[in-house]
């Protein structure tokens, strides 16, 4: 367990959709640094195990993005 709490609202609402659909996403990249840091991250890279698409597509739905999913 990481020593760092995560209290973005967007990447928990990623986390309880991962786990409604049984995906397996991982958060990733300068989030994970800056958490460690404990500084705010200003972008979000996650990894998904298994169909990232689909599931980009569903968070881009829940989050009512702007950025589409292709």
């Amino acid at each position: 367990m990481p020593d760092f709490e995560i209290h973005d609202d967007i990447v928990r609402r990623i986390g309880r959709l991962a786990d409604a659909l049984g995906l397996e996403v991982y958060l990733v990249g300068g989030a994970v640094r800056d958490g460690l840091m404990r500084r705010r991250s200003k972008d979000i890279d996650i990894t998904v195990v298994g169909d990232g698409i689909r599931f980009g597509r569903r968070v881009h739905e829940e989050l009512r993005t702007s950025v589409p999913v292709e």
